[in-house]
């Protein structure tokens, strides 16, 4: 989901798609089996204003069935485009 800057209430765009899903059999199976969920955002790079630059690296991590802690990796490019898919 993309939220507009300055009234975060204001959905943009939402991806038709699930960005984020269990597949892996470590995500499908555990004390909580299909459930994943982020738990933390690291964004490489900012512009001088302090946002995210477009084509910077991130790494999300995301806890998956309440047993494992997975990371998926991308561009903000990358999220920005599913969003609006």
């Amino acid at each position: 989901m993309l939220l507009d800057l300055l009234d975060p209430c204001k959905v943009l765009a939402r991806s038709r798609y699930n960005m984020l899903e269990p597949r892996e059999s470590w995500e499908l199976t555990g004390q909580v089996p299909n459930v994943v969920f982020p738990s933390g955002l690291i964004v490489e790079e900012y512009d001088d204003q302090g946002f995210a630059r477009f084509d910077s690296p991130f790494r999300l991590y995301y806890g998956a069935a309440d047993t494992v802690v997975g990371l998926f990796t991308g561009r903000v490019s990358e999220l920005i485009e599913a969003a609006t898919a």
